[in-house]
């Protein structure tokens, strides 16, 4: 069980402020949940950074996958 790949791209980076960037893109993942049923869902992240100890770290990261399509 779990992903065995993750796709993404960023899409957008903006300031928030002088020391805050945020950047956002989509992505795709596969793999396989608990059941052992193949997992394929795409969606849009979105994450917002700050600098600690000089490096960026990322401090909030959301990930909305695109819901199934109905039959």
């Amino acid at each position: 069980a779990g992903f065995n790949k993750l796709e993404s791209t960023v899409d957008d980076v903006w300031q928030v402020d002088d020391d805050t960037p945020a950047a956002m893109g989509k992505f795709h993942i596969t793999g396989k949940n608990d059941k052992g049923d193949a997992v394929d869902a795409s969606g849009t992240w979105t994450a917002v950074y700050v600098k600690v100890d000089g490096k960026w770290k990322a401090r909030m990261l959301t990930a909305s996958p695109i819901p199934p399509k109905k039959d």
